[in-house]
């Protein structure tokens, strides 16, 4: 057979297309390196030239995922909306991201969230953190020069309110793991967080009351369900 030499750029995309691919039909437990070579007809070489392990595997498409999802943003940042609307729209557009993509964001919440990949879960938050902070903090000194907020120290006003946020996702990433909820019931726990959030954060940022609004119930509904179905049919099959 002939060897088919590819770009270094396009061969690792299609090492990350098909763990992605594996990772929603088989679950990340159960993908094996082997399958990936198999599907692409690689040597074992070849993935090691590109990753360690299958959780740097992991790791990357994270970073890709995060990269892809950064894109949407440009739009946001670019428009004419005043601080309060670009603030709101920036957290939708993430939310709305990952409800397009929740089959690949449901591998992430089951996998991320176990203890042992504790690392893995501190270096994606500070990789977040760091892209989004300067959309942000950019925000954030709009907001101030339209008298809209009332705030000093954009950049670390924008930390803080990424790492308030990220407490939040936490949390409700462990509510979604916990079986012993209803969907419904997670709704409920969830919105009553998101909406204490948003006025914290208008505490912060001196924004005007119910001005910071990022939670969309039905879509929320939506995508919790989704989430919350992926997870309990991978316990029973793990219990089966």
């Amino acid at each position: 057979m002939t060897r088919v030499v590819k770009k270094p750029d396009v061969r690792k995309n299609e090492i990350l297309d098909a763990a992605q691919d594996f990772f929603f039909r088989k679950g990340y437990e159960s993908t094996t390196i082997q399958d990936i070579l198999d599907k692409l007809s690689i040597a074992k070489g070849t993935f090691y030239y590109y990753f360690k392990s299958k959780d740097e595997l992991l790791d990357a498409l994270v970073e890709k995922t995060t990269d892809q999802m950064m894109s949407q943003f440009a739009t946001i940042m670019d428009s004419e909306q005043n601080a309060i609307k670009k603030f709101n729209s920036l957290i939708r557009a993430g939310a709305a991201f990952k409800r397009t993509n929740i089959a690949l964001f449901s591998v992430f919440l089951k996998v991320l969230y176990r203890d042992e990949n504790i690392l893995m879960r501190t270096r994606m938050f500070r990789r977040i953190v760091k892209k989004t902070a300067p959309l942000y903090g950019h925000i954030i000194r709009q907001g101030v020069s339209e008298r809209l907020f009332h705030t000093l120290d954009p950049d670390e006003m924008a930390e803080m309110i990424i790492r308030l946020g990220q407490h939040l996702n936490e949390k409700i990433c462990e509510l979604i793991l916990d079986t012993t909820r209803t969907p419904e019931q997670l709704c409920t726990i969830m919105e009553r967080k998101t909406r204490l959030y948003e006025r914290v954060v208008e505490r912060i940022l001196g924004a005007p009351r119910e001005s910071i609004e990022v939670f969309i119930a039905d879509d929320f509904r939506a995508m919790v369900q989704y989430l919350s179905d992926r997870v309990r049919g991978a316990t029973n099959q793990e219990e089966a």
